[in-house]
């Protein structure tokens, strides 16, 4: 059966999840595996696929998401607010998987000065995207998968189309143990996904703003 399952759940499933408040959701797989697109390397990392299963823990509806590398061609305060942000939402993913665990990416920096030089170099960016990652999966492999404790988790749509995203906060998914929601999507995300979604077919993206509660963190969207 343990085979069966697993062959199973590599079936391709082309419903996404919802935009707004997602719940009952699992971290259903994690990679950091480089990947291709025309040919051109994609510059992204850290790959998550969300999922929502049903009681014979089958996924029913699942997204992708994944983070773009940190560019030190950037201005300074872009890269540092990018690496900020990833940082910040990676561990309050790996808190609601397994909670009281850190990611921290900054091990090999003795100061915030080095951290900071890091990232005016290619060598120093990957560095810190390859510790990043490692101390994710550190924090949640032995949960990833069926076994995930359920949580809750905020979608939106980006600004340039009806795709959905993690949105730019460091807060965007909480255990489903916790019985009141702080999660909330506002009128202006709610604006926005209207106005991308108007000029889509309806079977696009299904509308689910739950809650009363911006945009692209760097943060791609893509079903598996």
């Amino acid at each position: 059966m343990g085979l069966l399952r697993e062959i199973l759940a590599e079936r391709t499933v082309r419903i996404p999840l919802d935009f707004g408040i997602n719940e009952n959701i699992v971290l259903f797989k994690l990679d950091n595996v480089e990947r291709t697109h025309e040919g051109e390397v994609m510059k992204r990392n850290t790959f998550m696929t969300f999922a929502r299963l049903n009681d014979k823990k089958e996924v029913v509806a699942n997204s992708e998401f994944n983070y773009y590398n940190l560019n030190h061609e950037q201005d300074a305060e872009k890269v540092w607010q990018n690496l900020a942000n990833q940082v910040s939402q990676l561990n309050n993913i790996a808190n609601c998987i397994n909670p009281g665990s850190t990611v921290d990416p900054t091990g090999a920096f003795k100061t915030e000065e080095e951290l900071v030089k890091a990232l005016t170099t290619k060598v120093g960016c990957d560095k810190l995207i390859k510790a990043m990652y490692e101390s994710f999966e550190s924090c949640v492999k032995d949960q990833v998968g069926e076994n995930c404790p359920p949580m809750r988790l905020k979608l939106v749509t980006g600004s340039k189309g009806p795709w959905l995203q993690l949105p730019n906060e460091a807060t965007i998914a909480e255990p489903m143990t916790q019985e009141v929601t702080k999660l909330t999507v506002t009128a202006y995300e709610v604006k926005r996904k209207n106005a991308a979604t108007s000029t889509t077919t309806p079977a696009a993206i299904t509308g689910d703003a739950k809650g009363t509660a911006p945009a692209s963190n760097g943060v791609l969207g893509n079903l598996i």
